[in-house]
């Protein structure tokens, strides 16, 4: 007996989820040496939160509602974000303010915290927090997705054992 999937099936579908799977994976391949390269010639100090500037940006949810009519409908909502304003010196003594490129929900640091960050010397606008998340976040969920949606073709052929 064949356990029940909605995935689509036939050799031209798993041709399609492993091209798709392992475009995910050779993007994080890619991220991962883009990290790699910066932080190979990335300086690492250590940064203040001097103000976390807000911000608030329009995301489009799908309402909740027992309605059928109202099932594909969408709504603008406004959320709140945070960005970190860092302050700190280059190697050269020259201080900086730098605006975090990234934003957060939840403000990850407080004002007065000190972090540490690696900047490129060459140009120390361009920061990442010393953080495993921020370092390697987006390399882990590439290849994760990449793995999960490349094995799907393989997980929609499962079949149960016999009698169940």
């Amino acid at each position: 007996m064949r356990v029940r999937t909605n995935l689509p099936r036939g050799p031209i579908a798993t041709v399609i989820f492993l091209a798709i799977g392992i475009a995910f994976i050779v993007g994080g391949g890619v991220l991962y040496w883009n990290q790699k390269s910066f932080l190979a010639t990335a300086v690492q100090t250590e940064a203040t939160v001097i103000e976390l500037v807000r911000e608030t940006k329009a995301v489009e949810k799908k309402r909740r509602s027992s309605s059928s009519s109202d099932l594909n409908k969408k709504r603008i909502v406004q959320q709140t974000v945070y960005r970190p304003r860092f302050r700190f010196s280059t190697q050269n003594g020259e201080p900086m303010e730098v605006l975090h490129k990234q934003t957060s929900k939840n403000p990850t640091a407080q004002v007065g915290e000190r972090v540490a960050i690696y900047y490129d010397p060459a140009n120390p606008y361009d920061i990442v927090v010393n953080k495993s998340g921020e370092l390697w976040g987006g390399v882990i969920a590439l290849v994760i997705i990449g793995c999960v949606v490349a094995c799907l073709p393989v997980l929609g052929k499962i079949q149960s054992p016999p009698g169940s």
